[in-house]
């Protein structure tokens, strides 16, 4: 019996202490799970925690970036409507003579609504000051005859894109015009009857400069079409202008230059009508005189045609604003080229013209300006007729308030031709009210 309890009792002591170090060990286990659990708890939490953080930096930026580009567009709504200028003109004109004829004159009076629309922005790209100058304008001409009323159209669109960074600038440029002009202008001899011929002219302008203190440079090139109506193709013609010119300051505000001008011309509708030339230049741009500011060039010009072989000839180019008085102003330009004709049956064409515009302020009154301009042309064709036109015009203006201006004006043009039935005299006066928005 003894042995029978010591047994027990033997039996009873090994089952405790191994149930209590089985105990231990599950105790073990579950206080290192839950201690896992807790840290991977925690864990997540510090990760949705920075989850939520990110989150809100990114709204703030983004709120940000939706308030800045607010307020950028705001300024540029802002500098737009200061930038855009408006203009309206009204504008009626009594001509004697609209399609320029010796005989069977007819008279007009053409009424025309022009629209004007500018915009001239400046700003910084790529830290270089850009500029834009867009410049849009145009309307309808109702010209009222004794026989008939009809409407022809006007148009002007030019863009010029500049970009300047330190030295160097850079500008492209287009320009598409719609106008129309006599048949008496494109054909010789007297044409039965007259027209009013509608024309295109297109032109693209790329140019580099580079600004080397006392030396600067520019190179061009221009491209210029004209495309006549169906029935006077034989006008159209275009023109390929390379141009490379030199300066040297002599003055902050005075250079000389001297340039070189690669040009081909031709009209597609003539015979041997493709025409290349070589202008070599030289002269002075900027303040020539405490006066007087402006352009004044001469030069050679070497042509090549398959009409007539080595047409030479002098240039002079010159375009000067001269404040002869403080309320009197003048502009002159001098000009001597060699020129292709619009003429079907011409090929070239030298000219020699002179322009005096004038414009005078009177003392008495700040609002009132008057204004003249004189201008006299001579051509010698290819075919050897010869043509002089002499034109005269008359100009006032009164400016009634901030944007609103009332003008009047009379034009004499008087052209005489060796050949006779292109000889003509027109007379014009034009009344004309502007208003700029």
């Amino acid at each position: 019996m003894n042995k029978v309890i010591i047994f027990f009792l033997f039996f009873n002591n090994f089952l405790f202490f191994s149930y209590g170090d089985s105990r231990k060990d599950i105790i073990s286990l579950n206080l290192d799970y839950y201690s896992l659990k807790v840290d991977k708890d925690k864990e997540l939490e510090k990760n949705e925690l920075l989850k939520k953080e990110k989150e809100k930096q990114k709204q703030d930026i983004t709120q940000k970036n939706i308030q800045k580009r607010k307020e950028i567009v705001n300024e540029f709504l802002k500098n737009v409507s200061k930038d855009i200028k408006t203009t309206i003109n009204i504008r009626s004109t009594y001509d004697d003579n609209i399609y320029l004829t010796k005989e069977n004159k007819e008279s007009a009076f053409i009424n025309t609504l022009d629209m004007s629309l500018k915009y001239n922005p400046d700003f910084i790209f790529r830290k270089g000051h850009t500029s834009l100058s867009f410049d849009i304008n145009g309307g309808p001409d109702t010209n009222i005859t004794k026989k008939r009323t009809f409407i022809k159209g006007k148009g002007n669109i030019e863009s010029i894109l500049n970009y300047k960074r330190d030295k160097y600038t850079t500008a492209l440029g287009f320009n598409l015009k719609k106008d129309y002009t006599s048949s008496t202008e494109l054909k010789t001899g007297a044409i039965i009857p007259s027209s009013l011929v509608d024309y295109w002219k297109r032109s693209y302008l790329y140019l580099f400069s580079v600004d080397w203190n006392r030396i600067p440079m520019d190179i061009s090139y221009k491209h210029s079409d004209y495309v006549y109506e169906k029935n006077y193709k034989s006008s159209n013609y275009t023109d390929d202008l390379i141009s490379l010119t030199n300066y040297y300051k002599i003055f902050p505000k005075t250079k000389l230059l001297s340039s070189f001008d690669y040009e081909v011309s031709n009209s597609p509708k003539k015979k041997d009508a493709r025409i290349i030339t070589y202008t070599f230049w030289g002269g002075i741009k900027g303040k020539i005189s405490p006066k007087i500011d402006g352009l004044i060039k001469g030069g050679y010009k070497f042509e090549n045609s398959k009409s007539k072989a080595d047409i030479n000839t002098q240039t002079i180019l010159v375009n000067l604003d001269y404040k002869m008085a403080t309320r009197l102003f003048h502009t002159i330009e001098i000009e001597r080229n060699l020129e292709t004709s619009v003429y079907e049956d011409e090929i070239w064409t030298k000219t020699n013209r002179f322009r005096l515009y004038s414009s005078y302020l009177p003392a008495f009154s700040k609002k009132l300006r008057f204004g003249s301009d004189l201008s006299f042309t001579n051509y010698k064709y290819s075919s050897n007729r010869k043509d002089n036109l002499y034109e005269i015009g008359l100009r006032s203006s009164y400016l009634f308030k901030k944007d609103l201006t009332i003008s009047g004006g009379y034009d004499f043009t008087y052209k005489d031709s060796s050949i006779e039935d292109n000889s003509y005299k027109d007379n014009k006066i034009t009344v004309e009210i502007t208003k700029r928005f």
